[in-house]
């Protein structure tokens, strides 16, 4: 039975006298230099542990006294040396497989060990244990080994030191390990200083350091579970808190995402006021608070319940798992809906943690623990275990069954293998080179590589290798509500694993990744399983403001509007002389093409404000291209194969001209849009993006997010591969093309009457197509990522004069003449193909149109302009009534002449197919030398000094 372990500090002043005491004792007592501390092939080991916690208690949430013990982060001390005790177990076990050679959990230990005749003793084989509570504190830890250390004859036969957990306790362990030349293995501690071996030159830890811890949080966070590209890191300023700022910034150049870091003060309500306000000014969402203070909690909750940033908010907090140990999750209360309750539910607990809480079934460690028997448990709680001041025991188990029933704690494999590094340490330094520092054990544990409980076992200079090791998180998700008070369920939900070559999305990474664990889905606070959104709070999205999209939207919807509308009058009307001329089918591709091109306003007019999925808005992003493309080529080509029609009936004789014959270049270039469109669906569709305009910075030619910086994002359709260039260029030719051909065809039929080719006001709707474009795209270039509503309001306009400018200028003065000609008694303008009635040999969509029909029309436009000289003439007259006396007889001619004119005119629309056109030629030469004759003949003074004036 060990004897009771001293109560209290050192007498002799705390831990800076015990270090000086133990420095003496080195100097004067212990011998200069040994391979190892053998005591032939024993490896005495003594080890620390935590049996009881003298830091001050809490006060619970509930006033509940047995949550208050060690800074609350036990129940209570029964629980803490039920605890500790549970490490002593596997320690022990790991003990007794190493010196029998037991491969049942490393199966190293029966291949790799031929010849090594060590053994591993518990204290010094009589009737001492060597196992010491040391606390939580530097002092106490000094205090249980100094009496070790003091005694020559027992310090000669120390081989290593396991434990402490606490990295104060190391601290103090580590002055008197050094005096002593011999390792000291932490099993359990995380804190990045204790890798300075300049300062800790014995230590050597079995389990991942806070910077691995860092940069797999980093990994979680950024990269394989949420790709949270936001997060701030709000650490008490203590000896663990501080340790991961340096870390998870340094994880953050690695991984892209943005950080600020902030430090918090315990019991400064001022320092939690100003980090997580700095944390919400800068629109961070996502919280990582570092601590292992329970009890700081409830003021951190208190303070983000105040700045709104719990509940039903969309802020997601990950917390250290150290503010929780296992021992509190499975005990701990709050207050249903108090602000520690709305911080905590669908919180996530990042931890290290023992491959058999993953899985119990097929996990080694925990196989070998369940076939332990009575004994074993009896000789731990007997001879091992340390007593208390009273000298009673901890923790008193049931042995019979302790194995059987109870599940190891945390850090219970971290241990077993910490003590078969030590031993197989001590073989392979029989084989390793003497060295001046005389740290033969120590450089063995270094080398040493085994397959252990905790995973694969290997160092890094005085560190384990983090490879070998799992992360896990935990989701804390609310329980059941007794009274006020709600329990809590914490549920393994992610896994980091080096053997994973994959995150949660299928992304192949490097050395290691996330993955979820199957069947245990992360659930959030609103009790989804969709991850909180926004990222980051943004100070200005840049959504489209409701004026404009209510502009935009009644620009859109009153050009499809008038373009069906021309088209249903085109349709209605399409016998009529005007509207048959015109050929009706053209005009109705026509206005379908410009409904198109208005219709694509439509699917640009939304973003995430209006309530619309990212995957909706993608869609319609792809969709407006096709929308656009399709009926701006459609128009043109409409019009272009209307001239190209007239253009063969004029210049080829006894051959019909039908539709179908004009359609084939119409048809491939539609055909060409079309595979250009499909292809750029597929290789990098136009889809809805959001990216950051402020808040990024740039830095050797990379951008940076700038945390310093509001965030601001501007959303819109783009191609984020290869971008719209490579696809715009070839349909811009085509748009080139056929514009270009539909004015070649116009200007070659430009003295052919308005009737049938509309030269003139084509020409007008191209001018305004080029003059829009070249005004529209340089203040679309200018206005992107700069003002949504600015340059919706552009898009709006050219897709409003695109849609209209073609349908007004060609289809809506035939509109106008049939008006006229039907409700007002107007002539209109003469239409030969209606009034001649002859068949020909040349046939345009049923309309008869003689051989002759080219001259005619010529003819036809001789006569219209005689007619308007004639009503010059006769307005001249009129202007002369006031200074001079009408001649009557003049006018009585000039009255015949229009008389004849007008029958002539009517004459031309009567000639049969067998009147010669070089008749009326000759007929219209003839009447506009008489009046000419007769203009000269009864000329007066004043009138020719008219006809010699400038007006004229």
């Amino acid at each position: 039975m060990p004897p009771p372990a001293p109560a209290g500090a050192l007498s002799v002043g705390g831990f800076a006298a015990s270090a000086c005491t133990a420095l003496l004792l080195s100097t004067f007592f212990l011998p200069s230099a040994r391979a190892q501390h053998l005591d032939g092939t024993a490896c005495r080991l003594a080890t620390l542990l935590p049996f009881t916690d003298e830091r001050p208690s809490i006060v619970a949430p509930h006033g509940d006294p047995a949550i208050s013990y060690g800074y609350g982060k036990w129940p209570d001390q029964a629980t803490l040396g039920k605890a500790s005790f549970s490490l002593l177990a596997a320690a022990e076990m790991a003990r007794r497989h190493f010196n029998a050679r037991d491969g049942t959990v490393v199966p190293e230990l029966a291949t790799e060990l031929d010849g090594c005749d060590v053994q591993l003793v518990a204290g010094d084989g009589n009737n001492s244990s060597w196992v010491f509570d040391s606390g939580y504190s530097r002092s106490r830890t000094v205090d249980q080994l100094l009496p070790l250390v003091s005694d020559p004859a027992s310090a000669e036969k120390v081989c290593a030191v396991i434990g402490p957990i606490d990295p104060k306790a190391h601290g103090g362990a580590s002055v008197l390990t050094e005096s002593l030349r011999v390792p000291e293995l932490g099993f359990a501690t995380i804190d990045r200083r204790l890798e300075r071996v300049d300062a800790f030159p014995t230590f050597l830890r079995t389990i991942p350091a806070a910077t691995d811890f860092s940069a797999k949080i980093g990994n979680l966070v950024g990269r394989d579970i949420w790709k949270r590209e936001y997060v701030a890191i709000v650490y008490d300023q203590s000896d663990y808190g501080e340790q991961f700022e340096d870390a998870l910034e340094d994880a953050e150049d690695l991984l892209g995402y943005a950080t600020v870091t902030e430090h918090i003060v315990e019991g400064d309500d001022e320092s939690i006021y100003g980090s997580l306000g700095e944390a919400k000014d800068k629109g961070f969402r996502t919280i990582l608070l570092v601590t292992d203070r329970p009890a700081f909690l409830n003021d951190i909750a208190r303070i983000a319940e105040e700045l709104e940033m719990l509940g039903d908010n969309d802020y997601f907090w990950l917390i250290s798992g150290a503010a929780f140990p296992p021992a509190m999750r499975d005990v701990m209360q709050y207050e249903a809906d108090s602000p520690i309750d709305k911080m905590l539910r669908g919180a996530a607990l990042f931890t290290n943690y023992d491959p058999f809480v993953y899985s119990p079934d097929e996990d080694a460690f925990l196989k070998a623990w369940r076939q332990q028997d009575e004994s074993l448990a009896t000789y731990v709680a007997n001879e091992l275990q340390p007593l208390d001041s009273d000298g009673q025991q901890y923790y008193i188990p049931e042995a019979a069954s302790y194995f059987q029933t109870e599940t190891p704690t945390e850090y219970a494999s971290f241990i077993y293998d910490s003590v078969i590094a030590a031993g197989m340490g001590a073989c392979r330094a029989a084989s390793l080179p003497a060295s001046e520092e005389d740290d033969a054990h120590y450089r063995g544990i270094q080398s040493s590589e085994f397959s252990g409980a905790s995973g694969m076992f290997s160092m890094m200079g005085n560190t384990r290798d983090p490879s070998g090791t799992r992360f896990g998180v935990y989701n804390v998700r609310p329980g059941p509500i007794e009274g006020t008070a709600r329990s809590y369920e914490t549920v393994l939900t992610s896994i980091w694993d080096s053997s994973y070559t994959t995150n949660a999305y299928g992304e192949e990474v490097d050395g290691g990744a996330w993955r979820n664990v199957d069947g245990a889905e992360f659930i959030f606070y609103d009790g989804s399983t969709e991850q909180p959104t926004p990222l980051r709070t943004v100070a200005n999205d840049h959504t489209l403001s409701d004026s404009i999209q209510i502009t935009g939207l009644f620009l859109s919807s009153f050009a499809m509007f008038l373009c069906i509308a021309t088209g249903f009058f085109v349709l209605s009307k399409r016998k009529h002389k005007h509207i048959k001329a015109s050929q009706p089918e053209f005009c109705l591709m026509l206005c379908a093409g410009a409904t198109f091109v208005a219709a694509s306003l439509i699917f640009v007019s939304f973003d995430e404000s209006d309530g619309f999925s990212e995957e909706r808005l993608s869609a319609m992003c792809t969709t407006a291209p096709w929308f656009f493309v399709v009926g701006y080529l459609t128009m043109f080509c409409a019009l272009f194969s209307q001239l190209w029609r007239l253009s063969k009936v004029l210049s080829i004789r006894r051959q019909q001209v039908q539709i179908k014959n004009v359609l084939g270049p119409f048809a491939a270039i539609i055909l060409c849009s079309l595979v250009v469109l499909t292809v750029w669906t597929i290789i990098d569709p136009f889809i809805w993006t959001r990216n950051t305009i402020s808040g990024i910075e740039m830095e050797d030619g990379e951008a940076k997010k700038n945390t310093d910086e509001q965030l601001e994002t501007y959303g819109g359709c783009a191609s984020v591969n290869y971008g719209i260039a490579p696809f715009l260029v070839p349909l811009g030719l085509l748009f080139a093309l056929v514009i270009g051909l539909t004015a070649a065809f116009s200007w070659k039929l430009k003295g052919v009457s308005d009737d049938f080719a509309d030269s003139k006001l084509i020409f007008f709707g191209i001018f305004t197509h080029i003059e829009t474009w070249m005004l529209g795209v340089p203040i679309l270039i200018i206005t992107n990522s700069v003002s949504k509503d600015a340059f919706y309001f552009t898009v709006a306009a050219l897709a409003f004069i695109f849609s209209m400018s073609l349908v007004a200028c060609v289809i809506w003065p035939k509109i106008y003449f049939y008006l006229r000609d039907t409700y007002f008694g107007g002539p209109g303008r003469s239409n030969v193909v209606s009034s001649l009635g002859i068949n020909g040999s040349t046939r345009v969509s049923g309309l008869n149109i003689s051989p002759d029909a080219g001259r005619m029309i010529e003819l036809e436009s001789q006569v219209s302009r005689l007619k308007m000289q004639l009503e010059e003439k006769d307005s001249e007259m009129r202007r002369l009534s006031t200074s001079m006396e009408r001649d009557a007889s003049l006018e009585v001619k000039v009255l015949k002449l229009q008389q004849q004119l007008e029958e002539k005119e009517a004459e031309v629309f009567r000639l049969s197919a067998s009147r010669r056109t070089s008749d009326l030629e000759s007929q219209v030469s003839l009447i506009q030398r008489e009046v000419e004759e007769e203009r000269e003949a009864n000329a007066t003074p004043s009138t020719a000094d008219l006809s010699a004036s400038p007006l004229e």
